[in-house]
Formats: C-alpha cells, structure tokens, sequence
C-alpha cells in the first residue's frame, strides 16, 4: 500500500520545523489505522512529549540549545514511525535475523559504548554541578552573582552584595520564598570575564534566572568604584489583568549597569526584582535608596569625568514611580536620564509610553519614533504604541508604515491591523481635505504660516518632497526660520537623506537661528553617523 499523499505532507511539515503541526497530522491518520496501534501509542508519547517542550521552553527552563536537541530528536522519532508504515511495518521493534548468528556482538558493544557515555556525562553533570552554588528547589527566582574582576581576593564585593540583597529579600513577604541569591565562588572571572549573552549562559548552566556580574574599575583620582551589571532572563513575569500594550512597554525590564558601593547596588537589585515581578517596594528600601542616590550625586559632582546622575538607579526610581502611579514624577527621572544619556533607549520608550498615556501625542511619537530596536517579546507593544502616537499627532502616513512593518513581521493580529486602516484612511481623508484649503490660500498669499501648514500636512500624508519644496520657499525668505527647518528636515529624513537633512540643520543655525526649536531627538538623530539610507 502507498501511503505518499498521507506522510508527503507530515514530512515536508517536518523539514519546514513545524514539528506540533506534523504530530498532529501523523495521530489523526494513525488512529484512523487499527493495524498501526502500537505506532499509534508511541506518536502519542512523542506528541505529549512535543508539548512539554514547548511548555518548558515559554516557560524559559529550557536554553535554546536543549531545545534544539529535544526537536531534533522528537523528529527523528516521527521519521522512524514514517519509514515503519512505508515499508509495512506496524511496530519499530525489530525482531533479530537468524542469518546474522554474530549479531549481538554488536549490540553487546554498543551497549557498552552507551555504558560508558553515560558514565561520562553523568561525571560531567556532577562536576560541573559542584562548581555551581546550590539552590533550593522551591526557589522560584535564581540569582547568580559572579566574583568581580580586578577586586583581588580580599575586596571581592560580591559577598556583601549577596548578603544585602538576601536581607532585603527575606524582608519582603512577596519575594521572601521567591527568590534568593548565591555567589559563585569558583568562577574564573579574571580570565573569563563575560559579556551579558555569556553571563547568561553562565547563568543557565547553574539553573539561574538572573546573572549579577562586573569589575572593579579605577578612576584617574586613584580611587576605585563598582562597575556592576545584571540581567533577568526569567521569560515568563506574571501577567497583569490590565496587561495593555503600554503597560508590557513600562514594565520592561532590561539588562542594566549599575555603578555604586556594595551595598547601594544590592538594594538597586532589590527594586529591580521586585519591579520585575510587579510587587510592592519595601518603603525602607526606598528611603535609603534616596540617600544613596543623593550621596552617589555629590561624589560624582566632584569629578568631572563623570555626569552627576546614575542612569540605572533614576531608571529604577522611574519604575518605582509608576507602580505607585506617580507618572509626572516618573517623566522627570526619564527627563534627567535623557539629558545626560541621550542615547538611552529604555528612557525614550517608557518615556514615550507615558507620554502617549497622558495624550501628549506628538512628543510621545518622537520618542517612539527615536527607539531603534526592541526585544522580539515586546514588538506587538511597541508597534501598536508606534502606530497610536503617530495617528493620534496627526501623521497617518507613518502610522500606515507601522502597520506595514507590523503586517509583514505579523507582530499584530489582522483585525487589529484592519481596524486602525479604517482609522488611518479616514484621517487622510481629513488632511487631503486641510492640504487642499491651505494650498489654495497659500497660492493668495506669502503668508509663511499658511504656506508651513501646507507643508507640514503634506508631509503628514507622505509627500515629504513636496513639503521639502514648500518649507525651502519660506526658508529662503526667512533663514531664521527653525520652524520651516524642522518641516525641511523632517522631510530629508523621511526620503532617507540624512545627509541633507544634517546640512539644512547646520546651514539654519550658521544663519543665526537657534537649535531649540528642533526637538532633541531630531538633533540627536542627525548627530548619528548614518541612521537611514537614501531610498
């Protein structure tokens, strides 16, 4: 019998990785086939097993690497059940042929060959096993510290920040048997000093779900200081019931530095853990947060090497303000971050973010506009964050750029997607409406302001030439104009010339015309080597 148009297709969903979709296929015929019952039960296990996978990989226990391996080997299993109903077998059990007498020989030495690479590996769990500290199973929240580099035997801070940071956590009722932390001791940091994917690695292995590493620098006075990271790789926060987008936006947590005394850093760690499983912050802990931030300010006043704020610890202070729904408080830490960190990408979103909650539309865009990459896990948020500002400021041609990008990642459902459309074709109709009046009265008159509506509306609807064109005419009669500048570069950048845009920026203040007017986003953008290509 032919089975081709039956497994033809389960293989190719094999080679194509959907591996779910090919047991699921490979069981129904199977149980439609009496004859196939015991390959029947054992696609059923593999199927079962197939889930558990995927359970555990959402759940972020497995690396990437052991999944891997469980896929490869779960499809190696279905293809052993397909080559048994190609060739009319019913069972994969083999029986042993009478014309090859010798035969267990070679069972009996793969057997040992099996023997002795389960010897060997279980040596190497074990060893590796002793390097790493022990955990209490019930211990949700794993924290691995490694030992600082440069900190010589006798200063390692590691300890101190272990045992500050276990304090504030057995103090806390909700973290107290969530999470715990644990040096390793025998890490070779000074000659395997991680960047953050190989502290995660490193993490992992020793079954942790946050990593705290980092060195011990020497500052040009003589003096030393702490340079301390960490990351959280736990994958799955608990949800909350109001989980919208600009939330999963606020609440993300990235990898930080941290740059304090052991102790200041241990409580920092506390509030990000206790910011990343969305749990109240111990008002003591604050307080003395507060001292310390003030303190780090002063000393890092008296040099000028350094700015006089920690960009961790505001970012810190930021999340504390929105869980406790203080956003103006939480703006104005972001506020400092950006003054002095105007490139750091976790103030510009959540920044945005509250920003488009509190209805300040255009600057919420140029922040969400400003925001480069993000993690996969929290595309849709940032998409749909992206596609709101932009139509809420009026620039649907944008938005519609946003839903594009979204259509062809799929990182937003296409009910979603055909929702805002409507949306974005309506509010085109309105400008097309507004564009047609101005262009009209700006052809009466050399009123500037018409003539800048004109353009800014055309280059809402995507036409940054002709708003290029008609911003330039006002440019020439005013050279001073910063707002016909900013229309002018707005324009270049959209067309993708950043060289342009970068010289009407320079010829506008050569001119006498004050930068103040152009947002800092812009300025910061166009001081970037090559952000965007010309199309």
């Amino acid at each position: 019998m032919h089975y081709s148009d039956i497994l033809n297709p389960v293989k190719k969903l094999l080679q194509q990785g959907e591996l779910e979709a090919a047991y699921e296929q490979l069981v129904r015929w199977l149980e439609q086939s009496p004859a196939h019952a015991e390959l029947t039960d054992i696609a059923r296990v593999n199927q079962a097993e197939v889930y558990q996978v995927k359970a555990e990989q959402l759940k972020g226990t497995w690396s990437d690497e052991e999944v891997r391996r469980a896929y490869n080997r779960l499809t190696d299993k279905a293809l052993q059940i397909i080559r048994c109903i190609e060739t009319g077998k019913t069972t994969l059990s083999t029986s042993v042929s009478h014309t090859r007498p010798r035969s267990w020989r070679y069972y009996l030495i793969g057997g040992l060959i099996a023997l002795i690479s389960a010897a060997v590996g279980a040596w190497f769990y074990f060893v590796a096993a002793e390097d790493c500290p022990h955990f209490s199973d019930s211990t949700r929240l794993r924290i691995l510290i490694l030992p600082f580099k440069d900190a010589g035997p006798d200063n390692d801070p590691a300890i101190d920040i272990m045992d500050e940071l276990n304090d504030w956590l057995d103090r806390s009722p909700q973290l107290r048997d969530y999470a715990i932390a644990a040096v390793h001791q025998s890490f070779d940091i000074e000659n395997n000093y991680p960047n953050s994917a190989q502290a995660v690695e490193v993490g992992r292995d020793c079954g942790a779900q946050m990593v705290v590493w980092g060195k011990v620098r020497r500052r040009p006075d003589g003096t030393t200081f702490i340079d301390a990271r960490y990351k959280i790789f736990d994958p799955a926060p608990p949800s909350s019931r109001a989980d919208t987008a600009l939330q999963r936006l606020l609440m993300a947590m990235e990898e930080a530095d941290l740059s304090s005394e052991p102790m200041a850093i241990a409580r920092m760690l506390y509030v990000a853990i206790s910011n990343h499983r969305r749990v109240p912050i111990l008002a003591a802990a604050l307080s003395v947060i507060q001292k310390d931030l003030r303190y780090l300010a002063q000393s890092q006043q008296d040099s000028a090497a350094l700015p006089p704020i920690d960009s961790t610890a505001s970012l810190l202070l930021a999340d504390y303000y929105i869980l406790n729904n203080q956003p103006d408080k939480a703006i104005a830490e972001y506020d400092k971050v950006l003054e002095y960190y105007p490139d750091n990408q976790t103030a510009h979103i959540k920044r945005g973010a509250l920003l488009l909650q509190r209805g300040h539309y255009e600057a919420a865009a140029r922040d969400l506009e400003f925001v480069q990459h993000v993690d996969t896990t929290l595309l849709p948020a940032f998409r749909q964050s992206r596609v709101e500002a932009f139509l809420k400021s009026s620039q649907p041609y944008k938005a519609l750029q946003e839903m594009e990008k979204a259509q062809r990642e799929g990182s937003l459902p296409a009910e979603r997607i055909q929702e805002k459309e409507r949306q974005v074709r309506d509010t085109m109709a309105a400008l097309e409406q507004r564009r047609e009046l101005l262009e009209q009265k700006a052809a009466r008159t050399s009123d500037p302001k018409t003539r800048l509506g004109a353009a800014k509306t055309n280059l809402a609807l995507g036409d940054a030439e002709k708003a290029a064109q008609q911003a330039k005419e006002v440019l020439r009669r005013d050279p001073k104009n910063t707002s016909a500048a900013q229309i002018v570069i707005e324009a270049e950048l959209q067309k993708g010339d950043t060289a342009e845009a970068r010289r009407v920026l320079k010829q506008t203040i050569r001119r006498g015309a004050t930068a103040k007017g152009i947002p800092p986003e812009m300025r910061l953008l166009l001081a970037r080597d090559s952000i965007r290509t010309r199309q």
